[in-house]
């Protein structure tokens, strides 16, 4: 696992595992700048999140980068799944919010 800025990167190029709890100021934009350069470079940006601090975080980035991609005319949307991890040596269940431009 790779940390670029305070974003973490994971094996999974497209994989953002997203900080909650006290995330410093500006976090956000952060977190949508990684999202916009990693959907861009994979056509799909996924975030873990695991808490509502980090699902909260997750839902302003990308609310912040689908702004900025409307400015393109392209709009992104996105799907939540369920998934399994392990943390700390202990099982926990986390959200997996999948980032995806629009088809037309």
């Amino acid at each position: 696992m790779e940390k670029n800025g305070n974003i973490q990167k994971h094996e999974d190029e497209a994989l953002l595992l997203v900080k909650g709890g006290n995330a410093e100021k500006g976090y956000a934009k952060k977190l949508a700048d990684a999202i916009k350069s990693v959907l861009y470079k994979h056509d799909v940006a996924r975030m873990r999140t695991c808490g509502a601090p980090a699902v909260n975080n997750a839902i302003k980035a990308f609310t912040i980068a689908s702004l900025a991609a409307e400015k393109f005319g392209e709009e992104l949307y996105l799907q939540s799944e369920w998934v399994e991890i392990e943390f700390k040596q202990e099982k926990k269940t986390a959200l997996l919010l999948v980032v995806r431009r629009m088809e037309d």
